[in-house]
């Protein structure tokens, strides 16, 4: 019988003692969300996207959400940034707690989007694992089209052009902290 990733790393895993954190990298409608929830139980599953106030969504199914990860505060930080170091404490609370299996779903195009999560892992003991979904197999549009916060085309698009493939070798550094 072949067995899947979640034979491994899930929550009823034998490896109970192992302590592993799991980066899921990919494209906005790619898949992040569901795998984390394959993966590790809802307490245990960090994503940026839970920061409260980051989006506004409808009731109404046809209206797209409103991400407000621009909007700054009144020291002119975007809210973006905000949710980031949320979803990093998040995080650290977890691996201070030795919670077993510890996921991050978050879009992580390039390494130093996910570079403070490895640091955390290798302060705490955890092995780290990356699996890139890029794109899923989808087209910009489809990806548009199915993403559950409303990413446009144009912004995936841009996503997809900077997206680091190789990540082991890709700078860990922010870019704007680069010579």
């Amino acid at each position: 019988m072949q067995k899947s990733i979640t034979d491994y790393w899930g929550p009823t895993s034998g490896l109970k003692a192992a302590k592993m954190l799991i980066i899921i990298s990919g494209l906005p409608g790619s898949g992040k969300s569901s795998l984390a929830r394959r993966l590790a139980p809802p307490h245990a599953v960090c994503t940026t996207d839970d920061y409260e106030g980051l989006y506004t969504y409808s009731d109404d199914e046809y209206v797209r959400p409103v991400f407000h990860g621009g909007v700054k505060d009144e020291k002119g930080i975007p809210m973006i940034v905000h949710a980031h170091d949320w979803n990093q404490a998040e995080a650290r609370l977890l691996m201070e707690a030795r919670v077993g299996t510890v996921v991050i779903p978050n879009t992580n195009t390039q390494r130093w989007e996910f570079e403070p999560y490895l640091l955390m892992a290798g302060e705490y003991n955890y092995s780290a694992m990356v699996i890139s979904l890029f794109d899923g197999g989808f087209t910009d549009a489809e990806l548009a089209d199915q993403n559950g916060h409303g990413v446009p085309e144009d912004v995936i698009a841009g996503m997809r052009a900077r997206y680091e493939h190789d990540w082991i070798k890709s700078d860990p550094r922010k870019p704007w902290e680069r010579g």
